[in-house]
């Protein structure tokens, strides 16, 4: 979408082609490609240091980082995140874009946090002291579950980005415009105001709208040229090695 929307629409078939245009943004292929790519989780270093020139030179610009809940549990976006949260007169925004799709299963100590948070024993307890409360009340029992399914995805971020020193606002749902425009243009007043990074959380679903990729969102995450009413076709014979 970032290439179609920065004027690059027509030459799309020629995506990772000799002679066409690269599959990452890339300096030297237009001015909005800010910042050269080719690997994950270097999105909020590049905005902090761009946030911080521009509050160098006095120019008035934000900067927004997009990143990947993949992306997120390296170690260079944590040190990002690091930095940036003293920084509290850059006018820096951090989108995390939680769609559940890492290509690599993600590891380290986010996904080792939040797993031990969730089955720790005061967690524990109080689950099994809420069933046996509200077990007897059917649809007060449903209405906790559905609590319990929010509070896992809203109090935990929340708390480990807020100790970054980001204000940390969502998880809101990515494909509905109607909360997500409002929500932005809040977060850009924010920024007007100085008042420190601000870090929004966004849960979107991988090939949204289109149904096979909803399906199969790994297959369809970088694919060749296919047609879009059959979808992907798998060869007739398999690839020789060469």
């Amino acid at each position: 979408p970032h290439k179609i929307l920065t004027g690059r629409r027509e030459r799309m078939p020629t995506l990772r082609q000799l002679g066409g245009i690269s599959g990452f943004p890339r300096r030297d292929e237009s001015a909005y490609d800010t910042f050269g790519t080719a690997h994950s989780s270097t999105s909020i270093s590049a905005a902090l240091g761009m946030a911080l020139a521009a509050r160098q030179k006095g120019e008035d610009r934000k900067a927004v980082a997009i990143i990947g809940d993949g992306a997120m549990t390296a170690g260079m976006a944590f040190e990002a995140l690091n930095n940036a949260g003293v920084e509290r007169d850059a006018r820096l925004l951090v989108v995390l874009n939680d769609n559940d799709m890492s290509i690599s299963p993600p590891v380290g100590a986010l996904n080792r946090y939040l797993a031990q948070l969730m089955s720790g024993h005061f967690y524990a307890a109080a689950k099994n002291v809420g069933k046996t409360m509200l077990g007897p009340v059917p649809p007060l029992f449903e209405l906790a579950k559905r609590l319990e399914q929010q509070a896992k995805g809203m109090v935990v971020p929340a708390t480990l980005f807020e100790k970054f020193g980001f204000n940390y606002i969502g998880p809101i749902d990515g494909h509905d415009l109607d909360s997500l425009i409002p929500t932005l243009e809040n977060i850009r007043d924010l920024m007007e105001q100085k008042a420190g990074p601000q870090f929004l959380h966004v849960v979107t679903k991988k090939g949204q709208g289109y149904k096979l990729a909803e399906a199969d969102p790994v297959a369809y995450h970088g694919p060749g040229k296919f047609d879009p009413a059959v979808g992907l076709v798998k060869p007739a014979t398999p690839p020789k090695q060469t």
